[in-house]
């Protein structure tokens, strides 16, 4: 959670993105950050592509990389001290909040070792390759000229919510 009030002396209380702080406390500095600039995102175009306004936390490991809980998104991640993303989870599970309103949310995640939970297989672990924000495409866009299609899953608290907010016909 951050200040409403931001070290440079703006006022961020309407700011629609999210972003998790270490900082000196003795000092009033930040020292590490990962905001939307990190992400890929630029904050006034589409900095709420990196949002959760509640339910969120942050852990440091003891490898210095940052768990992530985007809670409103369902979405957990891990960063190194660079902001390169090395592990990812969506939630898959969607409940109704409301009557019409599913969501995914997740409270909050922790990494645990192992040996916490001796019983358990411990699992491969798979490398996948990430992908670039800035250059994916949904497979076939622009095959049908005059249709204008939206990028997101979980955009305004349902899946392919905004996929049918943004499809318009355009000559």
């Amino acid at each position: 959670m951050t200040p409403a009030i931001a070290p440079t002396g703006v006022n961020t209380v309407h700011r629609d993105y999210s972003r998790v702080l270490q900082f000196d406390p003795a000092a009033f500095e930040i020292t590490w950050e990962y905001t939307p600039v990190e992400t890929g995102f630029t904050p006034l175009a589409d900095g709420s592509k990196f949002y959760s306004p509640y339910i969120s936390s942050a852990q440091r490991l003891p490898n210095g990389n940052t768990l992530i809980t985007e809670g409103c998104d369902g979405r957990v991640f891990e960063v190194t001290p660079s902001h390169q993303v090395v592990w990812e989870y969506i939630n898959p599970y969607f409940r109704d909040m409301a009557p019409g309103f599913p969501t995914n949310m997740v409270y909050r995640a922790y990494c645990i070792p192992y040996d916490w939970v001796p019983q358990a297989e411990r699992r491969p672990e798979i490398g996948i390759e990430p992908v670039d924000v800035t250059t994916w495409r949904v497979p076939g866009a622009g095959r049908r000229p005059g249709l204008l299609a939206g990028v997101g899953s979980h955009e305004h608290g349902r899946p392919g919510g905004a996929q049918k907010a943004c499809r318009r016909r355009y000559t």
